[in-house]
C-alpha cells in the first residue's frame, strides 16, 4: 500500500530478523471485524486468497476504515503489487544516484472534472534535490497539480503542488491532484474511458522523469453510470 520495506535483518543474533509487517484478512476473520462476510466459509477466511501483507500502519488504517477500504480494493491493491513484483524479477529496480519516481494509476473524479497521482518519490542522490515543476499529460494535454479539493478523500495523504524539496536518501508518499479547485490554478481536466495518461516530473538541474500511468475513468454516478 505505502510500499515501504517491512523485513530486514536485525543485529538480535546472526539469523535475527526485524518484521514490521502483518498478514492481514481482507475479509475479517470474525463477526465485528472490518469486511466480515457472514456468507463466506471459515476455509475461504483462512485461505491465502483472503490475505493481504501490509505494514503495521496501513493494517490500522484499512481495519479502522472499512468503509474507505472495500474488500475489491483490497484485491485489486493485493493484485497490481503481486503484478508489480512479478514484472520486477530479475531485474534491477533502482540505480544509485537517480531520482525515482513511482506512479501506476491515474484515477478520474466526475464531480471535480479532475484526478489524482498517488505517487512516491524517493531521491537515491548522495545530494538534496528541488522538484520545480510536474504534470499530468493527458491525451497530450498538459495539467499542472493544484490544491486539491477539501472534502475529496483518498487513501494517502495530497501532497501540495511544486516546488518540492527532498534531502539526501529522503522520500514522499502521498496523491497529486489535477483538475479544478478553490484558491488554486487548476482546470477542468478533458478526459473519457479511452484517455490516455503519463505523469512529468521535473527536477531542477536534471532530466524530466516521465511514468507511463493507467487512467481510470469509473461510470459517472450523475448520468446513471454512463460516461
Amino acid at each position: 500500500m505505502c510500499r515501504v520495506q517491512t523485513i530486514g535483518p536485525s543485529d538480535h543474533g546472526v539469523a535475527g530478523v526485524n518484521n514490521v509487517g502483518v498478514a492481514a484478512h481482507i475479509a475479517g476473520a470474525r463477526p465485528g471485524s472490518a469486511r466480515f462476510d457472514e456468507n463466506m466459509s471459515s476455509t475461504a477466511r483462512r485461505n491465502i486468497a483472503n490475505g493481504i501483507w501490509l505494514c503495521q500502519s496501513c493494517g490500522k488504517k484499512v481495519d479502522g476504515d472499512s468503509s474507505t477500504w472495500s474488500v475489491q480494493d483490497l484485491h485489486d491493491l493485493k493484485s497490481k503489487a503481486e503484478a508489480r513484483a512479478k514484472s520486477s524479477l530479475g531485474r534491477r529496480v533502482r540505480d544509485g544516484g537517480r531520482l525515482f519516481v513511482e506512479a501506476d494509476e491515474c484515477t478520474f473524479v466526475h464531480h471535480f472534472r479532475g484526478a489524482y497521482v498517488p505517487l512516491r518519490i524517493v531521491n537515491e542522490r548522495r545530494q538534496g534535490i528541488s522538484i520545480q515543476d510536474a504534470s499530468l499529460r493527458l491525451d497530450g494535454v498538459d495539467y499542472r497539480p493544484a490544491i486539491w479539493p477539501s472534502s475529496l478523500i483518498v487513501g494517502c495523504p495530497w501532497l501540495a503542488p511544486p516546488p518540492l524539496r527532498l534531502d539526501p536518501a529522503d522520500a514522499v508518499f502521498g496523491a497529486w491532484w489535477f483538475g479544478s479547485s478553490f484558491g488554486s490554478l487548476g482546470r477542468d481536466l478533458v478526459a473519457g474511458p479511452t484517455s490516455t495518461a503519463e505523469l512529468l516530473v521535473v527536477p531542477v538541474g536534471r532530466p524530466e522523469v516521465r511514468t507511463r500511468l493507467t487512467f481510470t475513468y469509473p461510470p459517472n454516478p450523475s448520468s446513471g453510470g454512463g460516461s
